[in-house]
């Protein structure tokens, strides 16, 4: 009873190994030998008009037994639906169904086959049925050269999607045919019900062949292994690290992602790019980033490279690169590369030269003139520091001017300026001076460039000053053409809520320039107060320093710049054509120079206009999430990136270093993600410039740097 038990238990898991090892990807689906001898059917299979069995009197080397399906009346098949369902291409791609096979014609006249095996889906159906409209099904033929006789033959049929002409899986052994049925091949091939051979070659009017199968197999199936991917191609003054990849049978699958970290560096400008032409990713989309995954990066079988351009963070210490592969079949691949990128040449010291200037006209105030040569284009001067032997030193606390700009600073000898750094490219300092030019002495100066780079000079005072160059000063008369009109206006500024830090400087200018020259429109001249609610304005006592160009008013404030408890007012004198309204665009900066605020005002050439602009440092758009310019700072070519959070319509501007537009340089309709656009800068001179993003009529500002 005992081993009756066991032989049962035997026979159970048998059946169960060859039900179920189809999920494997490879090996034998089933083995006859497994089964029990039966003369009327055989376990999972059916027949339509004919009989099966399992036996083993057919002459087979080894002995073993085999399936035997008997033709009966009329057409006649043998088909299983339970152990051969499933998802092919996934189960089974590339390899090979494989079986022994032998027709044996009876007393028909037929006396080989060759429609070998069909698979099929039942459309719904509860069994197979190959007459219905519903069922798909495709024949694996082979020539009469590899016709099934009356002697063994093992006949290996191929596993694979069409191709992408729609040519049909073959091989040595014969090619599928074109599906009958409602669906395409690759929808058969990735939803098989079962297989199913033929029992009837001569037609029904020779019930007597039969058809004897054995040891159905999945065989030849690809064995998990990683592709050749090695880093290659190493660019060390361009900072890129190229990783050329090799696939080759018996390596042919395909990579499902790719995983791309980077220790001590980030993705630079260039971006990744493939030799693929259809990439599914954009070579922009990771700029700045340090762990990125490509999905369908389009890495298939063949010769290919995956290039990435590096920015170090330490550039002392080699850029590592890892990339793991993820290829199809799940199997995880990894490789690794390193690159030196170079580190910035140090900045060499600039020439300095040093000056006196007197005023006319008694040259009773005198301004020291520093003119800074030769700076290296690349780093800026972030800060100058001056000391003096003996004290008191020649200096008094006059503003400031910086490229013949006034800084808005009062003189502070420990450091230039006395928050932040120096405008980029500054390369021209005037300060005041005592008026006894008899001081004897020397001044020590100091400068930092923003590369931590320090240099030093000594100046020796004897009595006179090295160079004397008067400046002579002639206003002239203000010619008023005809037609046009000066008007006054008051712009009052109204600040929304509490600022979060204090406001540097404030620029009033003329938005459009097609109105500027229709307009004869010109700044002409310009005051301003700062005062408690309710009091008279005090004029120019808030505004240490102003100035105006052309078509703009410029303040830079020097106490209270956050304007708590305080109005400010502006006054502003603009030549324009009678009877016609302008645009103006006013702009907040911070201490950093960084854009706090803009907008625009309407003034129309109504004397006395009062304008109202609002200060509200929270203009933020949240539909923008990014901006990345490259290269910062650029001498030719500007690549603009941002995130859009929100679809809708955008448009790019170039701005002024104190925000006014100069160019509309995109504008779209945009969908959420990644955007890119392009700027030449060739025609702009050297200096500081915004970039603004504007969506859902908010802005985004982003600064840069121009050099030649």
């Amino acid at each position: 009873m005992k081993n009756q038990f066991f032989i049962i238990l035997i026979l159970f898991l048998l059946k169960i190994n060859a039900t179920f090892s189809q999920g494997t990807g490879n090996g034998c689906v089933e083995v006859f030998d497994n089964y029990p001898l039966s003369s009327s059917n055989a376990p999972n299979w059916v027949v339509n008009n004919g009989t099966l069995s399992i036996v083993n009197t057919i002459p087979k080397v080894p002995p073993s037994k085999i399936l035997c399906g008997f033709d009966g009346s009329n057409a006649s098949w043998m088909s299983n639906s339970v152990n051969y369902k499933g998802d092919w291409i996934k189960l089974h791609s590339k390899c090979e169904l494989c079986f022994d096979i032998r027709y044996d014609p009876g007393d028909n006249s037929q006396t080989t086959g060759n429609h070998i095996i069909t698979i099929f889906n039942k459309g719904g159906l509860p069994i197979y049925d190959p007459l219905n409209s519903l069922t798909t099904r495709s024949v694996f033929q082979v020539p009469l050269i590899n016709a099934v006789g009356n002697a063994w033959k093992r006949i290996c049929i191929p596993i694979d999607l069409s191709s992408a002409t729609g040519t049909l899986p073959s091989n040595s052994y014969g090619t599928w045919t074109t599906p009958i049925g409602p669906n395409s091949w690759n929808y058969l091939i990735s939803n098989v019900d079962g297989i199913s051979f033929s029992l009837d070659f001569a037609g029904g009017m020779f019930p007597s062949e039969k058809v004897y199968v054995d040891s159905i197999c999945f065989e030849s199936c690809p064995q998990p292994c990683c592709p050749v991917f090695r880093p290659t191609v190493k660019d060390t003054q361009k900072c890129t690290l190229q990783f050329n990849y090799l696939q080759q049978p018996p390596c042919e699958d395909s990579i499902q992602n790719i995983m791309v970290n980077v220790s001590n560096g980030v993705i630079g400008s260039g971006g990744i790019t493939s030799s693929c032409t259809s990439l599914g990713f954009s070579p922009a989309s990771y700029i700045g980033l340090s762990s990125v995954t490509l999905l369908n990066p389009c890495t298939g079988p063949g010769l290919g490279f995956l290039k990435l351009d590096l920015d170090a963070i330490d550039c002392t210490k080699p850029i590592i690169v890892t990339l793991k592969l993820t290829m199809k079949n799940g199997k995880v691949c990894e490789a690794i590369g390193d690159i030196k990128c170079p580190c910035p040449v140090t900045s060499c010291c600039p020439k300095l030269d040093y000056s006196i200037s007197y005023c006319p006209p008694n040259n009773a105030v005198k301004h020291c003139k520093i003119t800074i040569t030769d700076v290296n284009p690349t780093t800026s001067i972030c800060k100058i520091q001056m000391s003096y032997a003996p004290l008191p030193g020649p200096i008094i606390p006059s503003g400031l001017m910086l490229n013949g700009i006034a800084s808005g600073t009062i003189w502070n000898s420990a450091s230039i300026p006395a928050v932040g750094n120096l405008p980029p490219l500054t390369n021209l300092i005037m300060y005041g001076l005592t008026v006894n030019a008899s001081y004897i002495g020397t001044t020590d100066i100091k400068i930092t460039l923003c590369d931590g780079t320090m240099c030093t000079y000594k100046i020796k005072w004897k009595g006179i000053s090295p160079i004397l160059e008067p400046v002579i000063i002639d206003i002239g008369n203000p010619k008023i053409p005809i037609g046009s009109v000066l008007t006054a206006h008051t712009v009052n500024i109204i600040k929304e809520r509490k600022l979060s830090k204090p406001i540097k400087s404030i620029s009033i200018g003329y938005e459009d320039s097609t109105e500027i020259v229709k307009n004869n429109l010109e700044a002409f001249a310009m005051s301003g107060s700062l005062n408690p609610f309710g009091e008279q304005p005090s004029y120019l006592a808030p505004t240490n320093m102003s100035w105006q160009t052309k078509t703009s008013w410029h303040w830079d404030l020097v106490t209270d710049s956050t304007l708590e408890g305080k109005n400010l007012s502006l006054n502003i004198v603009m030549l324009s054509i009678k009877s016609s309204v302008n645009t103006l665009r006013y702009t907040f900066l911070d201490e950093e120079g960084e854009i706090m605020n803009t907008g625009v005002v309407k003034a129309s050439s109504a004397n006395g206009t009062v304008i109202t602009a609002i200060l509200d440092d929270k203009n933020s758009n949240k539909s923008i999430d990014n901006i990345s310019l490259s290269p910062n700072p650029t001498n030719d070519q500007l690549e603009i990136n941002y995130y859009l959070s929100e679809a809708g319509e955008t448009k790019v501007y170039l701005l002024s270093n104190l925000g006014s537009r100069l160019k509309l340089i995109e504008k779209d309709q945009n969908a959420i993600g990644w955007h890119h656009t392009q700027l030449s800068t060739q025609d702009l001179t050297a200096g500081v410039y915004f970039i603004e993003v504007q969506s859902k009529e908010v802005s985004s500002y982003k600064k840069f740097v121009v050099i030649k």
